[in-house]
């Protein structure tokens, strides 16, 4: 995807982003922190920047950024620079797929902060997306530092594992954590103490991120994969979660304990991109009897 970028006051204009849909990226269930505006746009908190984004066609237009900030930033987060069309042919077996990448077309997957990403899926447990979305503007109203305000809002930045290590179990229970308090703070702790480097994961083969990554408490196989795949880019991964168990099944007739060897064979190391494009096309076109 070749895109022209160019900067006018606050705003970042990103022409010839045909390639992008920012709708089906932000609705893929990678990501939690953003809102859909009235007039179409979406606000988005990643670290500690407040953007707001409105495509129209192939433009997109960024507020609240800068193009120094879209290059050192933005292009990597959402993943601009790679080509999906060549990752979109060498998935695409069958027409199944091939429906599903068209539905989804434009998904991407973004670069998000480890920490952020692995606290935000142990949330994720069990829990439905707005109700994920709720807690962790919480946790960030509690923890996290306040980033600014933008259009009349204070925004705060998702908390640091020093920041986060200060809750206790009886707090994160007050913000409708659950059980998954306990599995936050472990986390948080692991982290902080310097028990668990998070940023050593991104030189370490597939084997080596989902097995220190289970080792944090309550992180299995979904979990694990969900963060190889949305903070490291790991396209070689094929998180099992509700609406991909059920799309194996309908779609391939795949049992659960069997889709991960068969996404592995069948789709290769680009699975990740064949996963967000069943889930997507599962969960909206054929749950809504489309």
């Amino acid at each position: 995807m070749k895109i022209k970028v160019s900067e006018k006051g606050n705003k970042v204009i990103i022409k010839g982003a045909g390639g992008f849909n920012l709708r089906h990226t932000l609705d893929c269930g990678q990501v939690f922190r953003f809102t859909e505006t009235p007039a179409g746009s979406f606000i988005v908190v990643a670290g500690s920047r407040v953007i707001e984004l409105c495509q129209r066609g192939d433009e997109i237009v960024i507020e609240n950024s800068s193009i120094d900030e879209f290059y050192n930033v933005w292009e990597n987060y959402f993943d601009l620079r790679r080509d999906y069309k060549k990752i979109q042919a060498l998935v695409n077996k069958d027409d199944i797929i091939n429906t599903a990448s068209r539905y989804g077309d434009g998904i991407r997957i973004l670069a998000q902060e480890p920490f952020e990403c692995l606290i935000s899926f142990i949330i994720s447990q069990r829990n439905a997306i707005p109700n994920i979305k709720r807690v962790i503007e919480r946790i960030c109203e509690k923890y996290g530092e306040v980033i600014g305000e933008y259009k009349g809002k204070i925004y705060h930045a998702f908390p640091t594992p020093e920041q986060l290590n200060r809750a206790k179990i009886e707090d994160l229970n007050a913000l409708k954590c659950g059980y998954r308090s306990e599995y936050i703070i472990n986390a948080a702790n692991r982290v902080h103490s310097g028990e668990a480097d998070l940023a050593k994961l991104y030189s370490m083969d597939s084997a080596g991120q989902k097995s220190t990554l289970m080792e944090f408490r309550g992180v299995g196989q979904k979990i694990a994969e969900c963060v190889m795949l949305f903070a490291y880019s790991n396209f070689d991964v094929f998180p099992p979660d509700t609406w991909i168990i059920k799309a194996m099944n309908d779609f391939y007739n795949v049992p659960q304990n069997n889709i991960d060897e068969f996404s592995a064979s069948y789709f290769g190391g680009y699975r990740g991109l064949a996963q967000q494009y069943l889930f997507f096309y599962r969960r909206n076109f054929k749950e809504n009897g489309e």
